[in-house]
């Protein structure tokens, strides 16, 4: 609509609502204007505070404001009953209608703009628990549907380590384990056995196509990357060399504004730069021999009381050395595996 246009494009809501707002009494149809402020409402809180100013000296033009966003069917309208600003703006201004009904001389039209906000109230309130509700309910079935996802890997990843370990303790059979055992007794081996290999099988060639040419695509975006990713480097070099600078600049200020500074207590309590500057030497020293202190204790312990038996150097060597075979060892078995399962039909 023109109307929405003419806010949106506002370089500041509050002043087009200061605009609109003044200028309503000379319009014949200000259904239109009542539309724009409530735009600006929206758009700028401010626009609430501007309205909380020309709140008493307007009374008749609230009133028909509120009653305009209270019948309307505007979904902007029903939108400014979720916001905080708005809920807020009404309880100020609830405030001052009892400001106005406590003074010896009462606005006309006191009564009737005191139950239009009443009204605006109880149905920004009963927007404002809905929204919460509707918040709520939403987090906890993205909390729900998170929890069953996690479960459901979890029961996978379970179910896969004891077939595993009940294929191992067969001889890595696993028609001979217990799991293939009962699957045979139920007349479903062979279709699990199919199953298993056709997973195997595409699983293996999915492998294959990556490992041939996951290297030729990643060389491709690193060649068309490269130009930026050094541009950033140096970038980040240039940044880094400014702060060193700013940061020695600052600590020679520093140095000279420190050295004014004690001349200038010095004046008047002499000794004191002195003696602070040696506490702060005496309390760095302290700190150093601490730290020096308890590194050499907490080497000595490691190496005396830790890294000894089965956790001395010479065992840990030895099963990196056996982690590393074994590794090997599974890698080529894993290997053979992949080529085996590629070349199935």
């Amino acid at each position: 609509m023109l109307v929405e246009r003419y806010v949106f494009s506002s370089p500041k809501a509050s002043a087009t609502f200061a605009m609109l707002f003044k200028n309503i009494s000379f319009i014949t149809r200000p259904d239109m204007i009542y539309y724009g402020l409530i735009l600006c409402l929206y758009e700028d809180p401010e626009s609430a505070a501007v309205w909380q100013g020309l709140y008493r000296k307007s009374l008749p033009t609230s009133l028909a404001i509120l009653d305009y966003l209270y019948t309307s069917t505007q979904e902007y309208c029903k939108k400014l009953f979720y916001e905080e600003h708005f809920h807020r703006f009404l309880s100020e201004v609830d405030k001052i209608n009892e400001e106005l009904s406590q003074a010896k001389k009462k606005p006309e039209g006191l009564k009737s703009i005191i139950a239009a906000v009443k009204d605006a109230q109880a149905k920004s309130k009963k927007k404002q628990s809905s929204g919460k509700a509707n918040s709520k309910s939403s987090s906890s079935v993205t909390s729900v549907l998170c929890s069953l996802l996690l479960t459901t890997f979890l029961l996978f990843g379970i179910t896969g380590a004891l077939v595993g370990y009940d294929t191992y303790r067969a001889g890595g059979k696993f028609e001979a384990s217990l799991t293939g055992q009962t699957l045979k007794q139920a007349g479903l081996l062979p279709a699990v056995q199919d199953a298993w290999t056709c997973s195997m099988k595409y699983s293996a060639r999915g492998y294959k196509w990556a490992e041939a040419n996951v290297p030729v695509y990643y060389q491709a975006t690193s060649k068309a990357l490269g130009p930026y990713v050094e541009f950033s480097i140096d970038f980040s070099k240039v940044l880094w060399n400014g702060a060193k600078k700013g940061f020695a600049s600052a600590k020679v200020l520093a140095a000279q504004k420190m050295s004014q500074a004690a001349v200038y207590v010095d004046q008047y309590a002499p000794g004191v730069p002195k003696k602070i500057g040696d506490a702060s030497c005496a309390l760095c020293d302290t700190v150093c021999t601490f730290a020096t202190n308890a590194y050499k204790h907490t080497y000595e312990f490691f190496k005396t009381k830790v890294f000894v038996g089965q956790l001395s150097a010479e065992s840990l060597g030895k099963v990196f050395n056996s982690t590393q075979q074994a590794a090997a060892q599974y890698y080529s078995w894993f290997n053979d595996q992949v080529d085996f399962y590629a070349k199935l039909k």
